[in-house]
């Protein structure tokens, strides 16, 4: 399985402002730009990459991959350009949405009260802002939107569950899914499935509009063969591809 992360493109708001949950457009110009060269490169892995020569006799709407975006609008446009250009259907997640600052949202950084930054600091995963939510609640509902989507041995973790009536089974290791989304719902992401230490995917750089591609890979050779059945949690490994592509 493939999974690409795709940050939203620039968003229209002025430099210093706390946004998050907030739901601003993303710029027009960058919007055009990165919606072409990101449906160029998935159209070159995708539809002509590995999946296309594994089923060649498939007609081009079934090689495809599953795009799913946050619902925030400058996600949700990426997301349509994408989907139209690869000729795919976008669904949306709320659960893809980026944190949630609270009474913060719109306000400059310079503005807030420079203790409770300096308290977010001081315990990044779990303080609140006031009226938000914290860093381990984004990590929890991303994580079970990935479950529910079929990436492998997400729902392993103590904590995560599935909505009712998703797959209990992981995609099929040729599957591809493209997540748009946001830098605070990518990190965590990463983390997890990379086993990264917090002080380094907390910190990860994420470019407007850029790409990362991570590789569901099953470490037995014979499930890599096996590609109608899911693998076992543990029988899976995350490998990073690309970052910031």
């Amino acid at each position: 399985m493939r999974v690409f992360l795709i940050r939203h493109p620039q968003p229209l708001i002025e430099p210093g402002v706390c946004y998050g949950r907030l739901d601003v457009d993303a710029d027009a110009e960058h919007l055009r730009a990165s919606s072409e060269r990101l449906a160029a490169r998935l159209a070159r892995e995708v539809l002509t990459g590995p999946l296309a020569v594994a089923h060649p006799g498939r007609q081009y709407d079934s090689c495809c991959p599953r795009i799913v975006a946050s619902p925030a609008r400058r996600c949700r446009g990426l997301a349509d350009a994408l989907a139209a250009t690869l000729g795919a259907t976008p669904h949306y997640d709320a659960r893809l949405l980026e944190k949630d600052f609270g009474d913060w949202e719109g306000r400059r950084w310079d503005d807030i009260d420079p203790q409770l930054i300096d308290a977010w600091a001081a315990d990044l995963m779990h303080f609140v802002p006031p009226g938000g939510e914290s860093v381990s609640e984004l990590a929890a509902r991303a994580l079970a939107c990935a479950a529910d989507l079929g990436v492998p041995g997400v729902d392993t973790l103590p904590g995560i569950q599935r909505a009712t009536g998703a797959s209990s089974q992981p995609a099929a290791s040729g599957d591809t899914l493209v997540l748009v989304t946001h830098a605070g719902v990518i990190r965590v992401l990463l983390g997890h499935w990379l086993g990264l230490p917090l002080a380094e995917w907390s910190t990860l750089k994420l470019e407007f509009g850029a790409l990362t591609r991570v590789d569901f890979v099953a470490e037995n050779t014979a499930l890599a063969a096996n590609t109608g059945q899911g693998a076992n949690a543990g029988d899976w490994k995350a490998v990073l591809h690309t970052l910031n592509g």
